[in-house]
Order: C-alpha cells, then structure tokens, then sequence
C-alpha cells in the first residue's frame, strides 16, 4: 500500500515522533542532545512555527510542533538531515540513523492539546526514568524549559502557561496539577491517528454503531468534522507535502528528472550533468539543511566550488522551477 501524504497547513498541531533505526539510540551522549536541541531553536527562530511540548529519550523523541510560515516537511526535513550529518561524523559512523519516516499526527486542538502536552512532558516518568517532582530539573523535557526558561529554551513559556491562568503563579500550578492526574491513565492513543482513537477505542466505536458514521483519517485525531475541515484546508492551502525525505531520495529524483544514469550524479562533472548537480546543491542547502560544506561533500568538490553551485541552482530554480516539476513527478 502506497504510503499517503502528509497533511499540514498554518497553523496545525502536529504530534511529531520519531525513532532510532532498530531500536537504536539516536542521544547517546549530552552533546547528541543539546545539538538536536540546538537545531531545533535556530530553525524556529527563522519562522513563525512553535515547538510547545518536547521530550528526548535515548532512542525517540517527541515534539508537539504548530506550523506557521515554514511547513512541518521542510522543518523535519531540515532538523533530521543536519542532525544526522553531525551525529554520524561525531560517532565516526555511516548510514541511516532513524527508522523510516517520521511521524506526524494533526491533532485537534480543544479536545487533545492539553493531553497530549502532558503525554510527551510525563515521558521520562512513565518510563520510570525520574519522578515527576524531579522532572522540573530534567533538561531533556520541555517540562523542565517552563520552569526555568533561558535563552535556550525551544518552548515559549507565557503561551503554554496561558491555557492554565491568569497569572503566572495559578497558571503554574494549575500545570503541575494537571500533570499529576495524568500519571496513572493510560494515553496511548494520543500517538496515532484514525477513526478508533479519535473515538477513544473499539467499544466507543460499538457503541456508536448505529449512529451517522463519522470521517476518519489515520492522520489525524479528532472528531469527524475536524477531520473534514482538515482534509479541506490542505486540498486548499496545497500543502499535501510530497517533498523528498533523504539525500538518497533528492539524488534519485533529480537524476530521473534530468534523464540521467542513476548513481552517476555524484561522480560525473561532465556538461550533461552540471545543472543537475547545480540543482542538487541548491536543494540540498535550502530544502534539506546541509551546510554549504555537507552538500560540497556529497559532490566531492571544494566549499568554493559548492558556493558557486548554490547560486547557480538558485537561478536554475527561480527561472525553471525544477524541484517543483520534480515534486509532480
């Protein structure tokens, strides 16, 4: 079965996730970590996206991410590809470093907000990794970021905060309070989509038997309506995301394009394959995240000679829209 695209739109919620390949750990150490983190805070800063609840384990994380300029494909993009550039020259190792694709959930926010901000800030204590009294000094949390906000700090602290009160003191303990009664319910659903977990499982889904069948979509978790009006905004916004999700995917794609032998782009500089590689080098810095540096290595030339190609690639785009005709393929 042909895996669906994406949804996304301004101003969705999303519950992002995502795993080491195999079970792997993908934070072995702090520096793993704080570079993630790192990234992640220069990315939000140059768009109007929000990160509102966060969490790292040693072989996952969770984001509850809300999209504004940038969409979620280019930001994950962008956040996965470079993060897993550095983590491997720092390991000395090759290869994929997470399992498949991500995952990302459009979440209906009066109904599942609040839950699932709790879901991902609770993770490091279901897993029985630290108790919720410490959590506040776990700084892999973005628990932790509101109570100790700094200028690292990837959450915005007033916003989250605003869904509980007024002022600053009830808001707080009304957040502590509502984390506490989340430790022993089981909040599972909150991690996928469709018709049964929106409905809060199969006896809801039974029990409504006889009623007007609501829309689902493995996508998304909300009522049907809400599904509706997503499926809507996206068909509209035209933001079904369909972009590339590795370098290997990018180098397949461009060379299908522009009818070339496949394998061959990184090696060959001849006429036929420079605008390719201009391409490639444009995409790979703007669309991907790679350093100028990163994608001159993925072409074996010098920084100089990858400067010069994104520029060249920019035009190439600005005056034939490859990546979008690629795209449509």
């Amino acid at each position: 079965m042909p895996r669906q695209a994406r949804l996304d739109y301004p101003g969705a919620y999303h519950h992002v996730m995502g795993r080491g390949i195999d079970g792997h750990h993908i934070f072995k150490e702090k520096s793993d970590k704080k570079d993630f983190l790192a990234r992640v805070k220069k990315l939000t800063e140059k768009s109007s996206m929000q990160i509102h609840a966060w969490c790292l384990m040693s072989n996952h994380y969770h984001l509850l991410y809300q999209t504004g300029e940038t969409g979620l494909a280019c930001f994950m993009r962008q956040l996965l590809t470079g993060f897993a550039i550095s983590y491997n020259k720092r390991h000395r190792r090759q290869g994929h470093l997470f399992q498949n694709r991500y995952k990302s959930i459009i979440v209906e926010e009066d109904e599942y907000f609040l839950p699932l901000l709790r879901y991902i800030h609770l993770n490091p204590v279901k897993a029985k990794f630290i108790s919720l009294e410490k959590l506040k000094y776990y700084p892999w949390c973005g628990h932790h970021e509101i109570f100790f906000e700094g200028k690292e700090s990837v959450i915005k602290r007033e916003d989250v905060l605003s869904f509980f009160g007024l002022t600053k003191q009830k808001a707080m303990i009304a957040y502590v309070d509502y984390l506490k009664e989340g430790i022993g319910k089981d909040e599972g659903h909150l991690t996928g989509g469709g018709l049964i977990r929106s409905s809060g499982g199969w006896n809801e889904v039974i029990r409504r038997g006889g009623e007007e069948r609501e829309v689902g979509d493995e996508r998304v978790l909300g009522s049907g309506d809400f599904v509706t009006n997503v499926l809507q905004q996206c068909e509209q916004a035209d933001v079904m995301s369909n972009e590339f999700q590795s370098i290997e995917e990018m180098v397949q794609k461009i060379e299908k394009y522009y009818d070339l032998e496949q394998g061959l782009l990184r090696e060959l500089k001849t006429k036929k394959y420079r605008e390719a590689r201009s391409v490639f080098l444009y995409a790979a810095v703007k669309r991907m995240g790679l350093t100028v540096k990163q994608a001159g290595v993925e072409l074996k030339i010098k920084d100089s000679s990858a400067s010069a190609g994104v520029q060249k690639g920019m035009m190439i785009e600005k005056k034939k829209r490859v990546l979008s005709r690629i795209r449509k393929q």
